[in-house]
């Protein structure tokens, strides 16, 4: 048996580990800011957040203050909403100058839609549709089979309105137009014409406007508007086209029960119950 061995008593003033060097670090640097960091692409990223905050507001203003055309758009085209609801929409489109014309063409050549509410989106069809395309504009209106009577007139009406600002009309669409079988639709070709020297063409508006006939008034208004200037023929084509609402035949079976007062579309007593829709 190994012999034990007492250890030897520690030293009271010795430490069991090793003396190690005191180690004072350096100071640290001072934390660089983040403009100090990323430079110019730190000025970068905030720009290209503004701008997307901007672009999102933009885009969220845009859709807000649209509100009234997409909810008349969609009581216009609601199958569900009663009829009058669905004119009275398509009022209020004709009357908002935020619609574009591209809108007004494609919305009144809809079928399913109240004759109204077609009629008032055809009415609301300015020059500057014709103004685009001249030759094609004569061409559809020409050739288009199907459109009823009322939306024929309604669409050769921005013709004249065209040749009064000075629009260049092809001739040979206008002849043809000129031969219509609606005497309306021919008034309308006959000043067209008239404007640009046509001397045929203002007699045959001449002669109609001093016979006795149910379109007389109207030819009175469009001589008169070849005799004015500016506005005023602006003005007397207006008068010529509200004409037009209550004594074409097929327009006034379409206004019947219906007349614009103060600016409002209201009811009014229809000059023939009886009266059916085409």
């Amino acid at each position: 048996m190994a012999p034990h061995f007492e250890p030897p008593p520690s030293e009271p003033w010795r430490s069991p580990y090793p003396n190690l060097p005191i180690v004072t670090p350096d100071p640290a640097p001072p934390r660089k800011t983040e403009q100090e960091k990323y430079g110019s692409l730190f000025y970068l990223s905030i720009l290209g957040l503004i701008t997307l905050v901007g672009l999102i507001g933009y885009f969220v203003y845009g859709a807000w203050s649209l509100r009234s055309i997409w909810s008349n758009i969609f009581v216009l085209h609601a199958s569900q909403r009663t009829e009058d609801e669905r004119i009275q929409a398509a009022f209020a489109l004709s009357r908002d100058p935020r619609v574009t014309q591209r809108d007004y063409w494609e919305i009144c050549l809809r079928k399913p839609l109240p004759p109204l509410a077609r009629y008032l989106m055809a009415e609301s069809v300015t020059a500057d549709t014709v103004a685009a395309d001249p030759k094609a504009y004569e061409l559809t209106v020409l050739k288009s089979e199907g459109w009823p009577d009322w939306l024929r007139v309604q669409l050769t009406r921005p013709l004249a309105y065209a040749a009064a600002l000075g629009v260049s009309l092809p001739p040979e669409p206008l002849v043809e137009l000129s031969r219509h079988s609606d005497p309306v639709v021919r008034l309308w070709i006959d000043f067209a014409r008239a404007l640009s020297g046509n001397g045929e063409a203002r007699d045959s508006l001449r002669l109609v406007s001093e016979m006795a006939g149910p379109n007389r008034e109207l030819a009175q208004d469009l001589m008169a508007a070849l005799a004015a200037d500016g506005d005023a023929r602006r003005l007397k084509l207006d008068e010529a086209t509200l004409w037009v609402r209550h004594h074409h035949p097929d327009s006034a079976r379409i206004w019947d029960g219906w007349d614009v007062k103060d600016n409002r579309l209201v009811r009014v007593a229809p000059d023939n119950p009886k009266a059916a829709l085409p």
